[in-house]
């Protein structure tokens, strides 16, 4: 039963990182697609040097902030979504396990959805891009 509940725990704060993140890249307008990558590749870069520093995964959320961004066009949304999965990681309690999870399944499903965009780019939307 615990497993099951953890997994639910896990699932939501999945699924509302990535509505956060899909919205907040509609409302910026058109984006690459390595311009998304960069962002989730950055937000991960910190949580894994996080875990090889050694630090706890709240002590991990609490210094994000502190966290110094690359010199980009994209820091203010690499900073707000990070900020947001910070706040995540802190509200669910998630394991590095979880967050590498987490940010591995939101790039993977971009991926798809960039795959689908290139073969049928008249309507990204168009399902049989991708299985």
């Amino acid at each position: 039963m615990k497993i099951h509940k953890r997994e639910m725990i896990v699932n939501k704060a999945e699924a509302k990182f990535g509505l956060d993140s899909s919205s907040h890249f509609i409302e910026i307008g058109e984006m690459e697609y390595a311009d998304v990558y960069f962002v989730f590749n950055e937000i991960e870069r910190y949580w894994i040097a996080a875990a090889r520093r050694g630090l706890s995964e709240t002590q991990a959320a609490t210094e994000w902030p502190t966290y110094s961004l690359p010199e980009d066009p994209l820091t203010s949304s690499l900073k707000m979504l990070g900020d947001v999965f910070a706040t995540s990681v802190a509200e669910n309690q998630l394991t590095y396990g979880e967050i590498a999870r987490i940010l591995s399944t939101l790039r993977s499903s971009k991926a798809k959805y960039h795959i689908r965009a290139e073969r049928h780019p008249e309507d990204p939307d168009k399902p049989g891009g991708v299985e």
